[in-house]
């Protein structure tokens, strides 16, 4: 999901000069949009939103206290929102669906998604974690998502790299680039994929405001 990175904000402003005027207009529009649907939750769903830390803690090696975590947490944010944008736009558009991830999800005796077992066991996860890692790394495959809209993409993740690393700066949570507009990238996939994986399991996002409750141990 995250490659070895030197691809900084001057980088992701090239990309952005690259586009047409047309792309760049539709990317711009599209950010506004995702940020604006963004303030409507916290977090993703209560699984998603631990799968979310697992990547952070065992990727990226970020706890909850590292000054990244924030910004890094944005950009899974930014990519969720981007799904149900695209989600709520295309009226043609079915939910995710994947038997593959039915066999992946534990659940308790009356069917539902068994939370108690994710918090005792976090190796629990493992599976899902892979899963949603399997999109994130392979472009194609990501890319072969329905709904997915990859021409407007790398503007959006550029846009978006260039507002966190901008806010980064100058709230100083951290150094840009040991979160580099790569790395953004790479959350972005993992919050869209996530979005896709509530879709199928008929979760909501968090939006009381505050952590939703499924953490990794120690983070």
């Amino acid at each position: 999901m995250f490659r070895k990175a030197k691809h900084g904000v001057m980088d992701a402003r090239r990309d952005l000069r690259r586009l047409t005027p047309a792309e760049r207009d539709l990317a711009l529009d599209w950010f506004e949009v995702v940020e604006f649907r963004m303030k409507t939750f916290s977090l993703p769903s209560r699984l998603s939103a631990a799968i979310e830390f697992m990547v952070l803690k065992a990727v990226l090696g970020l706890d909850l206290d590292d000054p990244r975590a924030v910004p890094a947490s944005i950009a899974v944010n930014m990519g969720y929102a981007s799904r149900l944008v695209i989600f709520e736009s295309l009226d043609d558009l079915d939910p995710w669906a994947d038997h593959e991830l039915d066999e992946l999800v534990i659940r308790d005796a009356s069917g539902e998604i068994d939370f108690e077992r994710y918090e005792q066991d976090e190796g629990q996860l493992v599976g899902l974690y892979r899963y949603v890692g399997s999109y994130g790394t392979d472009q194609e495959k990501f890319e072969a998502i329905p709904g997915c809209p990859p021409s407007v993409w790398p503007g959006l993740t550029s846009l978006a790299a260039t507002s966190l690393h901008a806010n980064m700066e100058s709230q100083r949570k951290g150094s840009i680039r040991a979160l580099p507009a790569e790395h953004i990238g790479g959350l972005m996939r993992l919050g869209y994929v996530l979005r896709c994986v509530d879709e199928a399991l008929d979760e909501s996002a968090d939006s009381t405001g505050g952590r939703n409750g499924l953490l990794l141990k120690g983070s």
